[in-house]
């Protein structure tokens, strides 16, 4: 299957190169074309030398761990104290019993369908960069300040990648602002799980979010099903310190912002290693490798 795919985007490409060609073109329709031929370019190139560890995936039902189950079975790190020095830390770390890497895991992440689209003419489902969302930890700033603060001086730098959130109401009372006014008032906890990858990159190939990174073959009828069905997960090894946490108390509650967020922030450090498109029966439809640390 891999073969042929890669056969189809060869057409698909000398296909885009030949519009360039058209001088009528507009400035803007031409950097388009431009743009989708590089990326075909750049997408056979990353499939061609693919990793065998990637390429083992294809074709095979993985079993995905949750987050929280794979964050138990980590080894419990201290963070690095304020009275700490990196290298007395890093020194510390090292003689635990259990530091190192962990062993291989698969964890599925929240996609962004938008960035999954289907090519009719050449019957590929080719899913873009940008339906992984790396570069935050979450959208919710008090659950991106607990994050940072979790991170802190514990890690080196690497790519936030969003995993999960989840809200819970622990109380709610009756305030009253300044003039006596009544307002109700929601105390929520708030828990973010993310992943900090020591990759500087995840797909070093992708110019744009919406440069393709993995393709694979459906047929017409089923893929508007294939589209909504899909899922993408990240194998994963984590890294000291394992794992992260952090509780951030945000601002008091008022009559115009009667929610009051206790953000607990839940990280994993680890090292991605491939990309993968499951089916809802987990069976691994593409693969790609992942940029590592230099």
């Amino acid at each position: 299957m891999i073969n042929f795919t890669t056969r189809k985007l060869r057409i698909f490409a000398p296909i885009a190169c030949t519009c360039l060609a058209i001088p009528a073109l507009a400035d803007a329709q031409f950097d388009d074309l431009k743009n989708q031929t590089d990326d075909i370019t750049n997408l056979i190139d990353a499939e061609n030398s693919k990793s065998v560890l990637c390429k083992s995936y294809v074709g095979k039902r993985v079993v995905p761990t949750t987050f929280n189950t794979l964050a138990t079975t980590l080894p419990k790190r201290t963070v690095k104290g304020e009275f700490e020095t990196t290298a007395q830390y890093q020194a510390r770390i090292a003689a635990t019993p259990g530091s190192g890497s962990a062993n291989l895991s698969v964890l599925v992440l929240p996609i962004d369908r938008t960035f999954v689209r289907y090519n009719a003419d050449i019957g590929l489902m080719l899913v873009s960069a940008g339906a992984v969302n790396t570069g935050e930890y979450s959208e919710q700033t008090g659950a991106e300040a607990s994050a940072w603060l979790a991170v802190g001086n514990n890690v080196g730098k690497g790519t936030p990648v969003f995993v999960g959130q989840n809200e819970r109401v622990i109380r709610t009372y009756v305030g009253h602002n300044l003039f006596g006014a009544a307002f109700r008032v929601s105390e929520i906890e708030r828990t973010t799980q993310a992943l900090h990858l020591t990759n500087t990159r995840l797909f070093a190939f992708a110019k744009r979010d919406t440069s393709p990174i993995m393709g694979f073959e459906v047929p017409l009828a089923a893929a508007p099903r294939s589209k909504q069905s899909i899922r993408i997960a990240l194998v994963v090894r984590p890294q000291d310190p394992f794992f992260l946490s952090y509780n951030f108390k945000g601002p008091e509650p008022t009559s115009s912002e009667p929610n009051g967020y206790t953000d607990r922030a839940s990280i994993i450090v680890a090292e991605a290693q491939c990309a993968l498109v499951l089916s809802m029966q987990n069976q691994v439809l593409a693969s790609v490798d992942t940029s590592k640390l230099k």
